[in-house]
């Protein structure tokens, strides 16, 4: 059958990537706006409910086609009014007026008396709609709240790179009369922790051992999870680096050539490291030459083809090739 969600899912999101990759936040979008509708529709239905027992003379019988006893019913009632019971007794429901409304098809008329008794379900009814409809939409429309806010700070926290960012954030700004132009002072790392569930993968000698050593992305891996690969025919490789596979990896960099189109045979090898939740590629520019739009889009859209749950397309930039002092895990 035609769903018309999923076609206009597909029309506004043409690659997949982008909802399984947010899913997460997505389903807790969904369920905020969700739960403010219900919420808004729930408050329209008890404001209706007032304006009607304001301007007319309605009453509330009730009926079953099944045999159930006017006990049951109230015993029912008398559950339902269990949250409020104790604090609000007007809004309860008695036995004698759940017999006294009960419909019998021999009933046409009912006397001002009746009417007048029967009235003493509204209370029941509008708290029930309140404590059943109305609650329970509100505190899931809280969490929802709480619980967006608190993805959308991990999924930043989670996101390859942005320990750079918050490092840079959080670094005082200081401003001194050392030497200016001409100097390059190497950076100190010592305090950059090594990842041991971090693994590179250094694509066709994208970068020397030298520029990977002074290359602050890289600061956390370390030196034996340095892998050179794409130098040879692939089965080769992948039998050099079948104990590199079954590693239990957490995270996955990659740098490639910018200046040459992606290749199947890097896809081939980065489908062995499917199990790996997170990849990175990271673009490898000419010297004193930019990576073009063009470069750069033909590399992102090689990466939306790739199997890992979340997989990113960076460019190291000529300031990030620093010398670096790694501190070794503990």
């Amino acid at each position: 059958p035609i769903n018309p969600a999923r076609l206009v899912a597909a029309r506004l999101f043409p690659d997949r990537r982008y909802l399984r990759e947010a899913q997460s936040v997505v389903r807790l979008v969904f369920l905020r706006y969700g739960q403010e509708l219900g919420a808004l529709f729930t408050l329209g239905a008890i404001a209706a409910f007032f304006v009607v027992l304001a301007l007319s003379d309605f009453t509330f019988v009730w009926g079953s086609t099944f045999a159930l006893s006017d006990t049951l019913v109230g015993e029912l009632c008398a559950l339902l009014a269990t949250p409020w019971a104790a604090w609000l007794p007007a809004a309860t429901v008695s036995d004698e007026l759940v017999f006294a409304s009960r419909f019998h098809p021999a009933l046409t008329t009912l006397s001002p008396a009746d009417i007048n008794a029967m009235r003493g379900w509204w209370p029941f009814l509008i708290m029930s709609m309140v404590s059943y409809a109305l609650l329970p939409r509100l505190l899931l429309w809280l969490c929802s709240r709480l619980f967006f806010a608190r993805q959308i700070r991990a999924a930043f926290a989670a996101m390859p790179g942005s320990e750079r960012v918050l490092a840079r954030m959080k670094a005082p700004v200081v401003t001194t009369q050392g030497p200016g132009r001409g100097s390059h002072p190497g950076v100190d790392r010592s305090d950059t922790a090594i990842d041991p569930g971090l693994l590179l993968l250094n694509w066709a000698n994208a970068l020397s051992p030298q520029q990977i050593a002074g290359c602050v992305p890289f600061a956390a891996v370390a030196p034996a999870n340095i892998v050179h690969a794409g130098l040879g025919p692939l089965p080769l490789e992948m039998e050099r680096l079948a104990n590199i596979f079954s590693r239990p990896l957490e995270r996955l960099y990659v740098v490639a050539k910018s200046w040459e189109p992606p290749m199947a045979d890097l896809a081939d090898m980065l489908a062995e490291f499917a199990a790996v939740p997170r990849c990175t590629l990271f673009l490898a520019p000419l010297p004193n030459r930019p990576v073009s739009a063009a470069k750069l889009a033909d590399w992102q859209v090689f990466a939306r083809g790739l199997a890992f749950a979340v997989v990113d397309v960076q460019v190291l930039e000529p300031g990030q090739m620093s010398h670096v002092n790694r501190m070794p895990a503990p």
